[in-house]
């Protein structure tokens, strides 16, 4: 590894500004980077994230930037400081993922890749549904569907599916169902784009579709049963990824799982339980800022339920507390 390190410095280092070689480099760079966001510590990821920022602004920036190369070197400074974007949403840093989202939305324009608009908008609305921001959220989603659908890449689909939870947590639960499946039907059409060829979470996966499904019904009590359907496939599809499945979306999907345990005819804090447990058990590494909201969900699911004073719910709910006590981002004050 060491080595490897000391050949990528040499490639960086090459005076005679981008070449194929480093061009090349950096989409690997990249990749690598993407794949491991789903399955690391958000602490593991940043140092090479960072430096691969730097590396790709420090390219595009320079005089000797070839035309041939520059959709390449903002497509990679693009999507790095999207993903630094997200970075800082996980560790609850909202201004700096805004920060990182406008800058990542100028390499989009200077690239002129839509696929890269597309996704950005699928961060923005990211970020905005966590922050609770759901009108502003369904507006990324819709401006970034025009060059989803023009690209081709599967943002479309991530798009129909942020968009349906943050309907359905505005209380539009109708909207939202015809929006899962509008999502279903976008995937048959999906050719891929460049941000698939990256892979991992610079693509939008089935297990991820699911889980995003499960997300929006859980919203609703009457759709408790739809909720555990979508939430139970997602959860399965991610065990048959092995070591390489997505940590942050299957807490997500186990979340709605137990709101839907909650929620359901016959309410099972068992169950619940049960649906949570792995995920109270993250390190506090894993503990990013949506797996902390949606384990908030399924406490206030638990309050607002008929077993709220229930033994077995207060010891539910302290878990939740003494989880998000110490998270990615550091010990919380209070």
């Amino acid at each position: 590894m060491s080595a490897a390190k000391r050949a990528r410095r040499f490639t960086m280092s090459h005076e005679a500004g981008p070449t194929t070689v480093v061009v090349d480099q950096l989409m690997d760079d990249l990749a690598a980077i993407a794949r491991d966001y789903q399955v690391k510590p958000i602490g593991e990821i940043l140092p090479s994230l960072t430096q691969l920022q730097d590396d790709a602004f420090t390219l595009v920036e320079t005089k000797k930037l070839r035309p041939q190369f520059a959709r390449d070197l903002y497509l990679v400074a693009g999507v790095t400081t999207g993903l630094l974007a997200k970075a800082s949403h996980d560790l609850a840093k909202p201004n700096a993922a805004v920060t990182q989202a406008r800058a990542a939305y100028l390499c989009a324009e200077q690239a002129d890749h839509d696929g890269l608009r597309a996704w950005i908008h699928g961060l923005q609305a990211l970020v905005c549904y966590w922050a609770g921001r759901h009108t502003y959220a369904l507006q990324h989603t819709r401006h970034g569907a025009t060059f989803a659908k023009r690209s081709g890449g599967t943002s479309v689909v991530w798009l129909y599916a942020a968009e349906a939870r943050s309907m359905a947590a505005l209380g539009d639960f109708s909207g939202a169902e015809e929006t899962i499946l509008q999502a279903q039907d976008a995937r048959e059409g999906v050719e891929g784009d460049d941000l698939d060829n990256l892979g991992g979470i610079c693509t939008f996966g089935l297990p991820r579709q699911q889980y995003y499904a499960a997300d929006a019904l859980a919203w609703s009590p009457a759709a408790a049963d739809q909720a555990k359907s979508h939430a139970i496939e997602s959860l399965e599809s991610h065990r048959k990824l092995g070591e390489n499945y997505a940590f942050s979306d299957a807490s997500g999907a186990a979340a709605d799982l137990a709101i839907a345990h909650i929620n359901s005819a016959s309410p099972d804090l068992d169950g619940a339980l049960t649906a949570i447990q792995p995920v109270l058990d993250l390190a506090p590494g894993q503990r990013i800022n949506g797996i902390v909201h949606s384990l908030d969900r399924v406490s206030e699911s638990i309050r607002r339920s008929e077993l709220a004073n229930e033994t077995q719910a207060h010891e539910i709910i302290e878990a939740v507390e003494d989880f998000s006590a110490v998270t990615a981002a550091g010990p919380q004050e209070g």
